[in-house]
Formats: structure tokens, sequence, C-alpha cells
């Protein structure tokens, strides 16, 4: 049985929310969240860039709260402002 792929804005940005609210690297959940999710997960191109953003800091096991993503888009990305 063959699977279809629904994308939806709504979901892509219901998960970085959560992933955002938590915050922290060692959050078991956040944890077994990175297992799964790539930036090809994302079809939204924003939603893509925010969560690359949300998974280096990850990486470098770094706070990953709303604050510290928004400080982390570039300023001059006027189309993630829009």
């Amino acid at each position: 049985m063959k699977t279809e792929v629904v994308n939806s804005l709504e979901h892509e940005q219901s998960v970085l929310q959560r992933l955002m609210q938590v915050g922290i690297y060692n959050n078991i959940k956040v944890q077994k969240a990175f297992l799964t999710l790539t930036t090809d997960c994302f079809y939204n191109q924003d939603c893509a860039q925010i969560f690359a953003i949300i998974k280096n800091c990850y990486n470098k096991q770094q706070s990953f709260g709303f604050v510290d993503v928004l400080s982390l888009i570039r300023k001059d990305d006027k189309a993630t402002y829009d």
C-alpha cells in the first residue's frame, strides 16, 4: 500500500512551535523528533529555514526557544518577516 504525503503548513508550523516551546536539546521528546525530522520534511521554505536554525542550535547543544531562533534569523531576509 502506498502512503500519500500531504503537505500542511499548519502541521509544519505546529511542529516548529512545539520544538521552540520546549527549546532545550536534552529533552527526550526533542531528541526523538530529531531522529526522524530533516529539512526535507518541510515543503514550506520558511519553515525549512527555521527548522535548520533549530537543528543547528540542537547540534551545538544550545537553546532554541522562540527568542533564540528569532535572534538568529537574518534581519536582511525581508521575506521571512512578510
